[in-house]
């Protein structure tokens, strides 16, 4: 991290915020001022290997790529995928429990059929996110708040079996949209003549 930190000028809550896969070579290409050159420039000119991108580095500044197999690939995204949708999932439990907890009940807390208020949740799910940005940022979070919004208009309550019914319908939904995907630099070669008219373009 202290590497990408000084190579990419990223600053220390940046390079926290980096999420780099474990076991993994990264590779940075230079000019000639010994400055980093983003992946997407390198095909205009650079040789393989290319490797891949992820935004997930990219939102932080980083801009080397990883080198790896697509296969290998694959399974650091299912696994982190897995990993995020799982914690996402936990959230929105947690939440339920606590609007159950925070409300004044005649029937047991556990009980399946218990009502909840529909706006109650859809509110504290707000603050929540509003509250914590991080969580503004969660796929599972942000569905999940537009599903409370749209129930609201026609059921004022809900039941614990009908909120997790929910939640396990977007888990399933997501399989494989949390995470951000691996994406390989195509190999693309321009010629002189396109390379060019690119920068006749760009200046207009």
């Amino acid at each position: 991290r202290t590497l990408i930190k000084h190579i990419d000028g990223i600053s220390d809550e940046g390079v926290k915020a980096l999420s780099i896969p474990t076991g993994i070579p990264i590779l940075y290409r230079l000019d000639r001022n010994l400055q980093p050159v983003d992946p997407f420039e390198q095909t205009r000119y650079m040789v393989e290997p290319r490797g891949y991108i992820w935004e997930t580095s990219r939102n932080c500044g980083f801009t080397g790529s990883f080198l790896g197999s697509s296969e290998r690939f694959a399974q650091i995204h299912k696994k982190k995928d897995t990993k995020h949708r799982d914690w996402q999932r936990v959230i929105l439990l947690k939440l339920l429990s606590k609007v159950v907890s925070d409300d004044i009940q005649d029937v047991d807390s556990g009980s399946e059929e218990q009502q909840i208020s529909t706006i109650e949740l859809f509110e504290k799910l707000d603050y929540k996110m509003l509250e914590q940005p991080e969580y503004s940022k969660m796929h599972l979070l942000r569905q999940m708040k537009g599903e409370l919004r749209e129930l609201a208009k026609t059921n004022r309550h809900v039941t614990r079996v009908e909120y997790e019914a929910i939640v396990d319908r977007l888990y399933e939904e997501n399989d494989g949209k949390v995470v951000d995907t691996f994406v390989p630099i195509k190999n693309v070669l321009l010629d002189e003549d396109d390379w060019y008219g690119e920068q006749v373009a760009d200046r207009r």
